[in-house]
């Protein structure tokens, strides 16, 4: 997620950006020690290309 979009990662690095949905669910495959650092404020760091 970045922002009002989801950038979608590939094996060629991020892909398009598309607008995020407001609600549903979504899979995370971040394994959950990482998910509990980010819910714990660890500062994330994305890569410029993101950012188009």
């Amino acid at each position: 997620m970045l922002g009002d979009a989801l950038v979608e990662w590939t094996s060629n690095g991020y892909g398009q950006a598309t607008v995020r949905p407001r609600t549903g669910t979504a899979t995370v495959i971040t394994p959950p020690s990482t998910v509990g650092a980010l819910r714990a404020g660890y500062p994330v760091q994305i890569d410029g290309t993101a950012r188009r």
